[in-house]
């Protein structure tokens, strides 16, 4: 199983998952339609479907254009609402804990905490990859988690970066707390969970002015001693179940 992140931050997100038989499941769909069909090889046949978390443009960006094309889009019935995507014969909808089969995917959605209609974050399900979680644009999380393999996963800022930025917009600053998960809660999260069964974490959604990349991997990765990356735009790593 291979992840290949087309877009993570404000300017939009996207995260292509990419099985041995070269099935793949696309994670948002919030950079432009042109980009996730370079990522794809101009080939819509291999796409098994789309899930979106929630409905803004940094994450649904190009949900019409892919449902026009043929794609099955997944989300929660709010999502499909706000994103005018309810009555698509291509959209379907998921209930909380429901069980989807997505090709060889399995996903179930679960509910997170964000200022938008009915946001999910995603359990994932492959052979190959064992269990994922996908989980942004949350305050914290309010489940725990058993026998995680892979987890993507929001840092979106430093608390103690946030509290002394000079340049820090005081409306933007109380969304960005009302809305997003900070490296502390995702390091506290990542506590109250059962990691034994932990590959890798990938840490997503990181603002460029209230966090700091090197620190947040670090941070990350002495205290829970996982293989972490950065979602950069085109990283691509492995999410099988053993690194070899």
């Amino acid at each position: 199983m291979k992840l290949k992140v087309l877009g993570s931050g404000s300017s939009g997100n996207s995260y292509l998952l990419t099985d041995s038989d070269n099935n793949m499941l696309l994670v948002e769909c919030g950079v432009h339609p042109v980009e996730i069909k370079k990522a794809i090889d101009f080939d819509l046949s291999n796409v098994s479907g789309v899930l979106v978390t929630h409905g803004h443009q940094d994450h649904c960006r190009a949900i019409n254009h892919l449902a026009a094309s043929g794609l099955s889009i997944y989300a929660s019935k709010g999502t499909l609402e706000e994103t005018n995507m309810i009555q698509h014969h291509r959209s379907v909808v998921m209930k909380p804990s429901e069980q989807h089969y997505i090709g060889p995917y399995i996903v179930k959605g679960f509910e997170i905490i964000h200022d938008t209609k009915e946001p999910f974050g995603f359990l994932i399900h492959h052979s190959e990859s064992g269990n994922i979680v996908f989980l942004t644009d949350t305050v914290y999380s309010k489940f725990r988690f058993y026998n995680i393999k892979h987890w993507i996963v929001e840092a979106n800022y430093d608390q103690e970066i946030i509290d002394t930025n000079p340049n820090g917009n005081t409306f933007v600053r109380d969304r960005v707390l009302q809305s997003h998960m900070s490296i502390q809660t995702l390091e506290k999260m990542l506590a109250a969970n059962d990691l034994s069964q932990t590959r890798t974490i990938v840490l997503t959604h990181l603002s460029d002015t209230n966090s700091n990349q090197y620190t947040a991997k670090e941070r990350i990765r002495n205290r829970f001693s996982k293989e972490t990356h950065i979602a950069t735009k085109d990283l691509e790593i492995s999410l099988n179940k053993t690194p070899f």
